[in-house]
C-alpha cells in the first residue's frame, strides 16, 4: 500500500496585509510558527488566504514566499481558486513552477449548478493538472463533484 499524498495536519494560512500590501514578514512568522508546531502541510492562497481580493501578482508573491520559506520542510498545497477556469489553470501552472507540491481549487465547481457545467469544469481542470490536487469542495455539491472527478488520475485519493 502506498502512503497517502495528504496526511496529518494541513493549515489553511491567512495572508497578512499591511497598508494594502502583502506583509511578508508577518506571513513568514506565521508560517514558521505553523512549521514549529509540527504541521504537515500548508495551504497559502486558499479561500482563507484572501485569494479573491489579491491581484494575480500578489497571489504569485504569496505562493513564492510560502514555497521559499517552507523550503521543503512541509508540503505546500497552493490555492488556485477562481470563478474563471482559465485563471485557475494559470494559477495551477504557476504553483507548479514555483515548487508547490499540490494545488487545491474550488473554482467553477462552486458556481456550477448544472451537471453539464460540472462535467465541463472537470474536463478543463483535470486536463491542466500536472501535480496532485486536493479538492476543496462545499458540502452542498460534494457528492456530485467527487463523483464527477473521482476517476481522474490527478485527483488525490485519501
Amino acid at each position: 500500500m502506498t502512503a497517502p499524498l495528504f496526511k496529518g495536519v494541513i493549515t489553511a494560512l491567512i495572508t497578512p496585509l499591511r497598508d494594502g500590501k502583502v506583509d511578508e514578514l508577518a506571513f513568514t512568522r506565521l508560517l514558521e510558527r505553523q512549521i514549529a508546531a509540527g504541521i504537515h502541510g500548508v495551504v497559502p492562497m486558499g479561500t482563507t488566504g484572501e485569494s479573491a481580493s489579491l491581484t494575480p501578482d500578489e497571489h504569485k508573491q504569496v505562493v513564492d514566499l510560502c514555497v521559499r520559506v517552507a523550503a521543503g520542510r512541509v508540503r505546500v498545497i497552493a490555492g488556485a481558486g477562481s470563478s474563471a477556469t482559465d485563471k485557475a489553470i494559470e494559477l495551477v501552472r504557476y504553483a507548479k513552477t514555483a515548487g508547490a507540491g499540490a494545488e487545491t481549487d474550488e473554482g467553477d465547481a462552486l458556481a456550477a449548478q448544472v451537471e453539464s457545467h460540472v462535467a465541463a469544469w472537470r474536463q478543463n481542470w483535470t486536463s491542466a493538472m500536472a501535480t496532485p490536487m486536493m479538492p476543496a469542495i462545499m458540502a452542498s455539491i460534494q457528492k456530485r463533484i467527487v463523483t464527477c472527478v473521482s476517476d481522474q488520475p490527478s485527483i488525490s485519493k485519501w
